[in-house]
């Protein structure tokens, strides 16, 4: 029962990737513009939630001519499970280009909650159950995505175990 529903939430036709931007097909780029704040000197920033990569669409406002596509990282749970954290700052600084090279100014990344509980959902977004690998891992990542000159935002830090 549970596809009978996932079918008919899916709506055919709609999410393809040359699919136009419709009422009936609404799709927005995913990275979001943050709103400046110039009595501060903030200047608007665009934020990217991409926890394996960035997310974008390869054809974007119906131009057929260029393409955009982007890597797909291995997962925080794979990383942390190398207990490698040179090489997960190599991913790190690889993840970084690209974040840079798509014009995005933060990384909503990476999720850094402890796993708690093994049916939790979205437990490939965190590194591992043990504080001192997940601590490691994530400072390691953060490291090398900000020796692009881009910015990150640890997530889920806490109360979303479950």
């Amino acid at each position: 029962m549970a596809w009978a529903f996932i079918r008919r939430a899916f709506r055919p036709g709609c999410y393809h990737l040359a699919t136009p931007v419709t009422a009936k097909c609404p799709r927005k780029y995913p990275a979001r513009p943050a709103a400046p704040t110039p009595r501060r000197g903030i200047p608007s920033l665009t934020l990217l939630d991409g926890l394996a990569g960035v997310r974008s669409y390869a054809i974007r406002g119906g131009d057929s001519t260029k393409t955009y596509y982007a890597t797909a990282f291995p997962v925080a749970t794979l990383l942390a499970s190398s207990w490698d954290t040179t090489l997960v700052r190599r991913v790190g600084v690889a993840f970084g280009s690209e974040v840079r090279d798509f014009g995005i100014d933060v990384l909503l990344a990476p999720g850094l909650n402890i796993r708690r509980n093994p049916l939790r959902r979205r437990n490939f977004e965190c590194y591992s159950e043990d504080p001192v690998v997940a601590g490691s891992v994530a400072t390691a990542f953060v490291n090398g995505v900000e020796s692009n000159g881009v910015g990150t935002s640890i997530k889920h830090f806490a109360l979303n175990n479950q």
